[in-house]
């Protein structure tokens, strides 16, 4: 007679997850991802995406500092939710999926942090100052918001298969949260590229170590028929990003992120 077992069904939806993140610390693929270098200071792209966020602070709005402040304390799964009209009590394994993206986000991106350990933005730009309670107690580069931003917008995608125009909204709100660092003044815009590139980098591993989480998340979109997405409301950063090239947006032409 063999011993009895938990059932999977009992585990609770935040807990079993976390079983992927083990699996993919023990894999040594994952650490061969080349996360270039940010620009070196004095640079001509350093000085660029310093100006750049001088003048964000100079144009910060109420809306913004509100969504940022939410955002610092709160993780937005109910907005990317929203996005797929779902919730944690309709798609509770889809919301366990992207919940398990903030933990593995920060254990990968703190490997690079530390490796980089760039200063954050209000030690080295003059005039700058920040909107958050502290500035976060680890370096700069990469932008772990954005790269956990980014994965979970991954993440529904992967569970969902959302048409073209959902996945852009969701990959599009991902971007707003990173830009919105920026704006906050903890994060250079090299940070949140390096961020955003490093999730997309990740996503072929993190299709393995899940691989059971993801299927009991597709599952619960097997005969979901796709409505238009709904709006996220709050603060945009319409004309401060793009969320589809790695290039500098509102920079000169040409200049790669990681140009020095």
């Amino acid at each position: 007679m063999s011993d009895p077992e938990f059932p999977k069904e009992n585990w609770w939806s935040w807990t079993y997850p976390q079983l992927g993140l083990v699996q993919l610390l023990e894999r040594a693929e994952w650490r061969a991802i080349v996360v270039p270098p940010p620009p070196r200071p004095q640079s001509a792209a350093s000085v660029w995406e310093n100006d750049q966020l001088l003048a964000m602070q100079a144009s910060r709005t109420q809306d913004q500092l509100d969504e940022i402040l939410h955002q610092d304390t709160n993780k937005p799964f109910d907005k990317f939710g929203a996005l797929v009209n779902a919730t944690a009590q309709s798609h509770p394994r889809t919301f366990a999926l992207m919940q398990a993206m903030i933990p593995v986000g920060l254990a990968t991106s703190m490997v690079h942090k530390a490796h980089f350990n760039r200063a954050r933005p209000t030690q080295v730009v003059a005039g700058l100052e920040h909107v958050l309670s502290e500035v976060p107690g680890h370096p700069s580069y990469p932008s772990g918001h954005a790269q956990q931003a980014h994965m979970v917008a991954a993440a529904i995608v992967e569970a969902a298969r959302p048409p073209a125009p959902v996945r852009q909204a969701l990959f599009d709100f991902a971007w707003r949260i990173a830009v919105n660092r920026e704006i906050a003044g903890v994060h250079f815009r090299s940070d949140s590229i390096a961020g955003r590139d490093l999730a997309a980098a990740l996503r072929p591993y993190l299709r393995v170590v899940f691989a059971d989480v993801l299927a009991d998340a597709q599952a619960e979109w097997a005969s979901h028929v796709w409505p238009a997405p709904a709006p996220v409301s709050g603060a945009t950063t319409k004309g401060l990003m793009s969320s589809g090239s790695s290039r500098w947006t509102d920079g000169p032409a040409g200049w790669s992120a990681h140009d020095g």
